[in-house]
Order: structure tokens, then C-alpha cells, then sequence
């Protein structure tokens, strides 16, 4: 039995830069010991945020769902906090690069199986294309999400993260999508 429902969604991409580097400078086991541990802070901090969702994981890379731009946003900040403490317990950083954008997309959601839900649509595409272009510690926003959250998070005081920085990086060209996107940071 599937239903499907078109929503408008804030959609994030996260994904470890050099994972594999990791893996090989500090051999497979304390690869993946460091990597698991990145995956546990996702999971925690994503349980903190109402009607947040993890669709899918594969290995290292994330995909995730928020009511609200601004939550998305939070969420990132949040997360490259908590892999710069990682980072200073461990001496071994994790980089993750994060994408953002938000979008009408189809839900299509299962009621069995080991996926509640899973979600498609061109808007998804845009947003992994958006975190392709990010580098380590780099959050890469498209304009709408830059737009709704700078606003809702002004004045705002997040845990261990200091005064924000919004930045307008103008369009880009995405590989398979028509038009340009407007591609910002913060």
C-alpha cells in the first residue's frame, strides 16, 4: 500500500569530505569508529527538531527533511559545532560539506518495509548539486532557505557557534538543471 502527497520541504544534504583519506591515514577501524561517531551526533541532533527526518544514509552521506528552513539551518550550524569539539578531542577532523534548499517535492510513504517514506522530485537534485559545490565545513544555502532563516535566526544565540556570517555568492549553473540558482552561505 503506497500514498503519495506533495509537500513544500526544507531538504539537507550532508556528506564527509575525504572520508576516504580518513579511512586510509588512520586505517579502517578508527575510520569508521570516527565516522560512526559523526553519524551518532547526525541522529542525535537531528531527534531535537520537530518534524526533521532522515529519508536515507549511505555510508557517510546523509539526507534529511525539516518543516522549516530556519531548523535546517540550525541544524547545520549546530552539527559543524559539534565536529570542530570532535575534531579537538580527537585531534582527527571530520569536514562534512552541507547543502540546503527548499522545495515541492512527492512523499511517498510506505507502510511497511524498511523505509517509512522516501521522497522525489527535481527539487532534490538542486540540493545535492548545491552541497557538491561545498567544501569541508562549508554550509551552501539556495536563496529562499538564506532568505527565510537569516531572518528567523537574527538575534539568535545557537550553542557554539559565534555571530553568523550571510554571504551571496550570485547564480550558478547546476549539472542538470535548467535554470541558475542563486547558491548563498552561511
Amino acid at each position: 500500500q503506497r500514498r503519495h502527497q506533495t509537500w513544500l520541504i526544507t531538504l539537507l544534504f550532508t556528506d564527509i569530505v575525504g572520508s576516504t583519506r580518513l579511512k586510509q591515514q588512520h586505517g579502517d577501524t578508527e575510520g569508521f569508529a570516527l565516522i560512526h561517531r559523526h553519524n551518532a551526533i547526525v541522529r542525535e541532533l537531528l531527534s531535537r527538531f520537530d518534524r526533521a527526518e532522515e529519508i536515507s544514509t549511505a555510508g557517510d552521506s546523509f539526507f534529511l527533511v525539516f518543516a522549516k528552513p530556519s531548523d535546517a539551518v540550525k541544524f547545520a550550524l549546530l552539527l559543524q559545532a559539534r565536529l570542530r569539539a570532535l575534531a579537538t578531542e580527537t585531534g582527527k577532523p571530520v569536514l562534512d560539506r552541507i547543502g540546503i534548499h527548499v522545495g515541492e517535492v512527492v512523499i511517498e510513504e510506505h507502510e511497511r518495509g524498511p523505509k517509512p517514506k522516501d521522497v522525489y522530485g527535481t527539487q532534490i537534485d538542486v540540493c545535492a548539486r548545491v552541497m557538491g559545490l561545498a567544501e569541508g565545513e562549508q554550509i551552501l544555502l539556495t536563496r529562499g532557505v538564506f532568505d527565510s532563516a537569516r531572518q528567523a535566526l537574527k538575534g539568535e544565540d545557537i550553542e557554539g557557534v559565534m555571530e553568523l556570517s550571510w554571504l551571496n555568492h550570485g547564480l550558478y549553473l547546476l549539472k542538470g538543471i535548467e535554470d541558475s540558482v542563486e547558491v548563498c552561505e552561511v
